[in-house]
């Protein structure tokens, strides 16, 4: 009996060993088969040659589904067949593959990893400039809940490391208690970092888009997540701020809401003259969207205070460029009040830098001929005037150079 029963439980160990060593051999098979395809397939496709990527990635995914639930090749196989799709111009078979990989990346790894996440956030842009705007929306609520949970969690968790801290501030003692704390921190602090600042910037990235087209609800939400994100994770004077500052305000005045850019346009510059120096790139740049959001709401004062002081700390730094830019601005202003007499010096001014910059005849030396025109008109120096825009005629009629329109230099 002992004999028979032993006999029958090395028949079915046998049994198993064979069965399973098939389906190993068949997972070997498949893994061997799907990785081949992929490699070659993401090798056409960079090598522009779509055909023969289509075909390979193709039976890649045929190998992927064969895999066990959950397995993140197919999540990687989708994405590959979905970018080659897309540059190939053929959104349509792009996007089922799209949602297909955000359901199984969610299925891999969650729907809170930071990966599904940015998934969600390309998802999200796919359906915007593809013409799936009620998808979008649905996707973008999604992702502006989660963004919102996020922040109000980490928001608690500092406010709970700041509540043990005062306790310790208050008491004796502790010491191994309070290095604990602050090994604690510094670590949860370095690990949402990343996080914090990939989120914010895809949350940026959808923003322009909904603000782009007209949907400035949504995009003041987004704004505003991206901006907390960055307050939780940066220092104060750090750059990426101002750059948070700069996409609300714009948004404001783009909605005509001057009286709410204008604080967040100054925090812009405060921040940017904090690290770069004033007067120099970045700090220009946004100083003059403060300045004109001075004169949006009628404080022309404050505008050419701001002018004024951009043009001192240029000279100081040489920087004759800028120095040209903030004297067009500053011409331009007195302009609109009818001070047309304060215009022209600094309309000679802009013109000679322009013309140092780019060359006498470059298309940006045209249009602030016309503009130094029509001032020289207003003081009935018509002659002047006259010969300014057959210049100007003459050089965009060369069309030696081209330039950006919205640029003078």
């Amino acid at each position: 009996m002992k004999s028979r029963l032993r006999s029958s439980v090395i028949l079915i160990a046998l049994c198993a060993f064979f069965a399973a060593g098939q389906v190993w051999a068949t997972e070997d098979k498949s893994t061997a088969d799907w990785t081949s395809l992929k490699r070659e397939g993401d090798a056409a496709f960079s090598g522009n040659n779509y055909g023969i990527a289509e075909r390979n990635l193709t039976q890649a995914l045929k190998e992927a589904e064969k895999f066990p639930p959950g397995d993140i090749r197919l999540a990687d196989t989708l994405r590959s067949l979905a970018a080659l799709y897309s540059t190939r111009g053929q959104f349509n078979k792009a996007e089922p593959l799209l949602e297909q990989e955000l359901h199984a990346r969610e299925k891999s790894l969650g729907s809170e990893n930071p990966q599904v996440v940015s998934d969600v956030g390309k998802l999200t842009q796919f359906y915007i400039e593809h013409g799936s705007p009620e998808k979008a929306d649905k996707l973008c609520n999604l992702l502006a809940g989660f963004a919102e949970r996020r922040v109000k969690e980490q928001v608690a968790i500092k406010s709970q490391f700041g509540n043990i801290e005062h306790f310790f501030d208050r008491s004796k003692g502790y010491t191994q208690a309070r290095s604990m704390l602050e090994k604690a921190q510094t670590e949860t602090d370095r690990t949402t970092a990343n996080e914090n600042l990939e989120l914010a910037t895809t949350l940026d990235s959808i923003a322009h888009l909904y603000q782009a087209n007209h949907k400035f609800t949504m995009a003041e939400r987004l704004y505003k997540s991206a901006l907390t994100f960055r307050e939780l994770t940066l220092s104060s004077n750090h750059l990426a701020l101002a750059y948070s500052y700069e996409n609300l305000a714009n948004l404001y005045q783009s909605e005509g809401k001057n009286s709410l850019a204008e604080p967040y346009f100054k925090k812009s510059l405060d921040v940017t003259e904090s690290v770069v120096q004033p007067g120099r790139g970045d700090a220009y740049k946004r100083l003059d969207e403060l300045a004109q959001s001075h004169a949006n709401l009628g404080q022309i004062s404050e505008a050419e205070s701001l002018y004024k002081r951009a043009l001192i700390l240029m000279d100081k730094a040489g920087s004759h460029g800028d120095a040209g830019r903030a004297s067009l601005a500053l011409a331009n202003l007195y302009v609109r009040q009818g001070r047309y007499g304060e215009a022209v010096p600094l309309m000679k001014r802009a013109l000679s830098a322009a013309e140092s910059a780019n060359g006498p005849q470059h298309v940006s030396v045209a249009a602030i001929l016309e503009s130094y025109a029509e001032v020289l008109e207003k003081l009935s120096k018509n002659g002047e005037a006259a010969r300014m825009r057959a210049r100007a005629r003459a050089i965009r009629g060369a069309g030696i150079e081209k330039a950006d329109a919205g640029s003078h230099f």
